[in-house]
């Protein structure tokens, strides 16, 4: 058992089986007389400390809750409501960083000595002794087998070999903590690869001119975008100065010493860990979904999954490339389109494409809405190799572009990306991909900007969620199944619905609508009859921590004939002739001409590429730069949300800046399309056949409910093409 297998295994154990191991545990590794108490959920304790002489006052507390802080004070507070403690022991399944820190607070606090043993501290102690193995796989051997399947089984399009190029750069970065030229450190990286197969004691070498024939084959812009030469890039890697990294030997032949060799190997072997533990979690959820399959379809849901997930992330890394390139295409990623086009491949049924169809697809959309420590590790590895790849064969403006422009982005945020990042504020925090990414740019010194359009814009999206939900949803929310919610294309009701439905993989289930609202303010405010925009544009800059920008302040920067015109051409790329069309139109058509004038007032200025520019607007929207381009204006003024994200990863000026950087970052939902949503039509259609259920009983609800989704469901078959829209 690996240490990631550890950690999955002491993830996936029931609270009742953890308890009991962790007692075991204590038993075997505490020096002390400990005495467990064999109660489960008792709230107090899990067992005690022995004295030779009267009562205990040492105990101990067992706990796979996720809030460390508040089960420590709760169980201190029972205690001392009937008992004399001088120390507790708090054995929790979570990682807890700055555990020594947290230990003296809470110590101070509650005028007890708090000792924690977390996650980290349970796998080192497992890892070195085959007793707690033993008794831990007793628990998880389900989990366990299904690893050791893995293991036998053919690696996903064989990324794991290719992913070292990751291997590489991280340790590079590590060993020369200084080094901030993002060019040099992708040159380095590509050297290692070339000489990753060399040996001295083998006689295995390559000369300088085999490893630059090796990197003009593999990358073939490497050499030239950069601006040190390769010769003097091996020199400073070899030289002694330098703790050399490789070695020059006589007759121009270079190898890597058998340390960095070793260092290399190690971190090579901790990925392909990493992606035998990612599909062992995708075994585990699918377990506990509750989803009958055997295990042959069990194993080709977990196949179709593992292949979505590493082509939607390359599929991320072609906005990644869009962005460079200012393309004007529709960056839309259908992931059931990815799922059904694999599913088709395996020459199913039609009910058991269905069953595996239904399968990945819920097992992906968990994946990306509540991903656990092991899957965000896999993902971001995923996520650097692409990035990575894409920047190493990419033109010399895109590596420059890396090593500095970061600190100097200035970014207008877009509606949508805030409407998106206000959907996942009941997911648990650390898979608030698109929420963590702002935060952690914002702390890295990119600066954030919101305008009074913006706040208008996402202020009336929640006000006419709410008056949706109100007409078509509430009066039977509380019967409804994940089934007919997903095809809902509002984003915000689709959120609230998979909290109420599914509360273990959420921070909380909302009481109701309402209480959902509250998580944005007050729920007050989205009613018909308030006017609280100014209340909820207060609420948005302290949540998120934007610069504000008044709205005069753009009308009167831009041609007011010109932004008839450009609203004019939005509204016509659209084909939507709405009230509220139209002024989101003029908002899109006034942001896009005031970002050139800002570049033009601030002197900003490129040469023979668009990569000299600091000002954007962070969004996914595309009209409005047809609309640009149609009237002889610069279309070439969004930057799309994937490029921060994968800029983050892998920059490393970003990262360094960055002390509360995560190294296991959630997947971005930025311009995925999870579920095969039919037309709004069609749902509309669903919500009418409903009728009156004020006069039925919870059962004739139900009923009525299934049967309006079944015909749903017929309405959008699998092996027909997806009637979709946007959204």
């Amino acid at each position: 058992m690996t240490d990631a297998f550890i950690s999955l295994a002491i993830d996936g154990i029931t609270r009742d089986d953890f308890e009991l191991w962790a007692q075991g545990a204590l038993q075997l590794l505490s020096g002390e007389d400990f005495e467990p108490t064999g109660g489960i959920h008792d709230g107090g304790q899990d067992g005690y400390v022995r004295k030779s002489k009267g009562y205990p006052n040492h105990y101990i507390q067992i706990s796979k809750e996720a809030d460390t802080r508040g089960k420590i004070r709760k169980t201190i507070r029972r205690l001392k409501e009937s008992r004399g403690v001088q120390k507790l022991t708090y054995v929790t399944s979570q990682s807890e960083s700055g555990r020594d820190l947290l230990e003296a607070k809470l110590s101070h606090e509650l005028g007890v000595e708090i000792v924690i043993r977390d996650k980290r501290w349970l796998v080192i102690q497992t890892t070195v002794n085959e007793n707690l193995k033993s008794s831990l796989y007793k628990y998880s051997h389900s989990l366990i087998d299904d690893l050791k399947k893995v293991q036998s089984s053919e690696r996903a399009l064989d990324y794991s070999s290719r992913l070292s190029v990751v291997a590489y750069l991280e340790s590079q970065v590590k060993s020369l903590p200084g080094t901030e030229n993002f060019q040099d450190l992708c040159l380095d990286t590509v050297i290692y690869e070339a000489l990753s197969a060399t040996n001295p004691a083998d006689d295995k070498f390559l000369t300088s001119s085999q490893i630059k024939d090796f990197i003009n084959d593999r990358y073939p812009n490497m050499i030239k975008k950069s601006k040190t030469p390769l010769f003097d890039r091996l020199a400073f890697l070899s030289s002694k100065d330098n703790d050399p990294r490789i070695r020059r030997h006589p007759n121009d032949n270079y190898a890597l010493p058998f340390s960095v060799r070793d260092e290399f190997n190690e971190k090579n072997l901790s990925i392909l860990e990493a992606e035998d533990a990612f599909v062992g979690s995708l075994g585990k959820r699918l377990r506990d979904s509750n989803v009958e399959v055997d295990d042959e379809m069990h194993q080709l849901i977990i196949a179709t999954v593992r292949h979505t997930v590493v082509e939607t992330l390359r599929s991320q890394a072609a906005h990644f490339s869009a962005s460079f390139s200012a393309s004007r295409a529709e960056l839309d990623i259908r992931v059931f389109d990815i799922v059904r086009d694999y599913v088709k491949k395996q020459s199913l049924s039609p009910e058991d494409a269905e069953i595996c169809f239904d399968g990945a697809s819920l097992i992906f959309r968990r994946v990306c809405y509540t991903s656990n420590d092991i899957e965000r590790r896999y993902i971001t590895y995923l996520i650097k190799y692409f990035s990575l790849k894409f920047v190493m064969e990419g033109d010399t403006s895109v590596s420059r572009y890396f090593s500095e422009m970061a600190s100097r982005l200035r970014v207008y945020v877009g509606s949508d990306i805030i409407v998106r990042c206000l959907s996942e504020v009941l997911v648990p925090e650390s898979s608030r991909g698109m929420t963590n990414a702002l935060a952690a740019l914002s702390r890295s010194g990119v600066s954030l900007r919101i305008t009074r359009q913006v706040i208008s814009e996402v202020y009336h999206h929640i006000c006419l969620s709410n008056k949706i939900f109100a007409m078509d949803y509430e009066c039977w929310h509380k019967q409804a199944t994940v089934d007919e919610i997903k095809n809902i294309d509002k984003i915000l009701i689709r959120s609230f619905f998979y909290a109420f439905l599914e509360p273990r993989s959420h921070e909380r289930q909302p009481r109701g609508w309402r209480n959902y609202l509250a998580n944005f303010g007050n729920a007050n405010w989205f009613d018909p009859e308030m006017k609280s925009e100014d209340e909820f544009g207060s609420f948005l800059l302290d949540k998120f921590n934007f610069d504000f920008v008044e709205l005069d302040e753009i009308q009167d920067r831009v041609d007011e004939k010109l932004v008839q015109r450009l609203t004019n051409s939005i509204l016509g790329y659209r084909d939507i002739e709405t009230d509220g069309a139209k002024i989101l139109a003029q908002n899109d058509a006034e942001m896009g001409l005031y970002i050139n004038h800002e570049r033009k007032a601030r002197g900003e200025r490129v040469s023979s590429d668009l990569y000299g520019y600091n000002t954007w607007w962070l969004t996914e929207e595309t009209a409005v730069l047809r609309a640009l381009e149609e009237h002889d204006q610069r279309s070439d003024i969004v930057m799309h949300p994937q490029f921060l994200m994968n800029l983050y990863l892998i920059d490393p000026q970003l990262t360094r800046a960055d002390s509360r950087r995560n190294d296991d970052f959630a997947p971005s939902l930025m311009g995925l399309r999870i579920t095969d949503r039919v037309s709004p039509y069609e749902m509309k259609k669903f919500v009418q056949s409903l009728g009156d259920l004020s006069e039925l009983d919870e059962a004739a609800v139900r009923a009525r409910i299934r049967q309006a989704s079944n015909k749903l469901k017929k309405s959008n078959p699998f092996f027909e093409e997806p009637q979709t829209v946007a959204g």
